[in-house]
């Protein structure tokens, strides 16, 4: 029978299972410590099976986050289009006032118009007469 060359060292750290204990199983194994060995390895592929459920949920809630970012990174780049677009519109709007008030006389000379009027009615009361 051909002798298989086992790394003692990788099963005790891997198993937790002490290494003198693993080679006296690969020389002259006995039914307890089969049995404790067995147990030892039962208790890893659980934690195994544990890390595994973990890991998979992990993944899944990590493809949530993903999608829910990319619906939001969606959500926020429309946003920012419509009020660039209002922008646009607003500044359109803006300057077709500008055109509108650079019609209208300042408010300098509606001051003036006032103030000569208001002049021109009390002269026409009598009530102002200016020196000369």
């Amino acid at each position: 029978m051909a002798t298989v060359a086992v790394n003692t060292a990788y099963l005790s750290t891997y198993t937790g299972f002490p290494e003198a204990s693993i080679r006296t199983l690969t020389h002259a194994p006995t039914p307890e410590l089969v049995t404790s060995f067995l147990e030892q390895l039962v208790l890893k592929a659980q934690d195994h099976d544990r890390l595994k459920a973990e890991r998979l949920r992990l993944d899944v809630e990590l493809e949530n986050a993903i999608r829910n970012g990319d619906t939001k990174a969606r959500a926020v780049k429309a946003t920012a289009e419509r009020a660039l677009k209002e922008v646009g519109v607003l500044k359109a709007r803006l300057t077709e006032e500008g055109r509108s008030i650079s019609l209208l006389p300042t408010y300098d000379a509606l001051t003036m118009l006032q103030k000569n009027r208001t002049l021109v009615l009390l002269r026409s009361l009598g009530v102002y007469n200016p020196p000369p």
